[in-house]
């Protein structure tokens, strides 16, 4: 069995701000030295292994502009 990605910081994208619906978010994760931050909105993604000056301030910038709501909602 593989684990789980751990997630280690999530952020509230603005639609989730607008809406209300707090699952709207950036999530940033940790696997295999690799840090990852994904939307759960839309597509954008950043994919690197430095955690701190590149994928947490990615992930905060992109939360703060995506306006973005999932198609599933």
């Amino acid at each position: 069995m593989t684990a789980q990605p751990t997630v280690i910081a999530r952020f509230l994208t603005l639609a989730a701000e607008i809406t209300g619906d707090h699952t709207i978010t950036v999530d940033v994760t940790t696997d295999a030295g690799w840090a990852t931050a994904d939307c759960t909105a839309c597509p954008a993604q950043s994919r690197t292994r430095d955690l701190h000056d590149r994928a947490l301030p990615w992930a905060e910038k992109h939360s703060a502009a995506c306006r973005a709501i999932p198609a599933n909602r």
